[in-house]
């Protein structure tokens, strides 16, 4: 990730910030942020820039609380946890704080991330099922190159899979269960405990278990792509959790998936919808080549809101 130097210059070719950015910035990510934004020259009309302003966000949550003084004047106070037994719940995500009617705290280091998913019981549905399958698939000769095949497919489908499912069923026109469930999601703050309930991940392990035995009649294939999709959905939960928490990963990969994500709920929820390989956005039209080009949505303003007001 990038950052303008320090010098207070901005580097040649780029323009002052519009007029009008200050308050926003102030709004989104703090006085301070805001601040050395305006003195870096920070221009949000380009992508490069507009990742410095991401990167500012990213690293403010992860090393310092939240500043509720948004210039001269205080933010309302956060509001104090509602009794309403939703109010835990994160858009197909559930807290393992529900059964207290409290938010649980959203993990800041890398050794707390891993504490909460691995008691989580969507996790432990999904590392059990996982195993059981593999010592079950261990019952008959080695894998060879055609198990190592199908669980290439098995993994490219799951990438496809998730563009489908996020933009066609959880983004769609049309409203259903699921797509209540994640607009709930987007919602909230973006720091927050974001793990699939455990019925959710029951369907889709039934649904591609039967799926897979149905296709390959059974035997060690069936077993070898069930077994793949279940460890992408375990990849792809454990992703999806962590760069919804304040910690901040040190690899380029890790860092890449966070603010194709982080733009997905800041800017537009129409657009970088892939998630484990954020190119998958390119084949499908939805990654644009300049994200301040693209009109803030009410749903990604919402979400900025709610962060201001729950202690992003």
């Amino acid at each position: 990730m990038r950052f303008l130097p320090a010098s207070g210059r901005a580097p040649a070719g780029h323009t002052r910030a519009p007029a009008d950015i200050a308050p926003r910035l102030r709004l989104h990510f703090g006085a301070r942020s805001a601040q050395l934004l305006e003195q870096e020259g920070a221009a949000v009309a380009s992508p490069e820039n507009h990742q410095v302003v991401l990167g500012v966000m990213e690293r403010q949550a992860c090393t310092t609380p939240f500043n509720r003084n948004v210039g001269d004047v205080r933010a309302p106070p956060t509001p104090a946890p509602a009794s309403n037994p939703h109010s835990t719940r994160s858009g197909g995500a559930v807290s393992l704080a529900a059964a207290q009617g409290k938010e649980q705290e959203v993990p800041r280091t890398l050794s707390h991330a891993l504490t909460v998913f691995l008691t989580h019981p969507s996790s432990l549905l999904i590392i059990g099922a996982l195993g059981g399958l593999l010592a079950w698939r261990a019952q008959y000769p080695l894998p060879t190159a055609v198990d190592a095949g199908v669980a290439a497919c098995v993994a490219a489908g799951w990438c496809l899979q998730e563009w489908a499912v996020h933009a066609l069923l959880l983004h769609s026109s049309f409203d259903w269960l699921g797509r209540r469930i994640h607009v709930g999601h987007h919602q909230r703050p973006y720091f927050h405990v974001s793990i699939d309930d455990p019925p959710i991940v029951l369907g889709f392990m039934a649904a591609s278990l039967a799926a897979f035995w149905t296709g390959f009649g059974g035997g060690p294939l069936a077993l070898t792509a069930a077994a793949t999709y279940y460890a992408c959905g375990l990849a792809y939960e454990f992703t999806h959790y962590i760069v919804h928490t304040r910690y901040l990963p040190t690899s380029r990969l890790g860092r890449r998936v966070r603010m194709h994500h982080l733009l997905h709920h800041t800017r537009s929820e129409a657009h970088w919808l892939a998630f484990t390989v954020p190119e998958v956005d390119q084949l499908f039209g939805t990654l644009p080549p300049d994200p301040a080009a693209i009109r803030m949505s009410d749903m990604a303003r919402a979400s900025l809101k709610a962060g201001r007001l729950g202690g992003l």
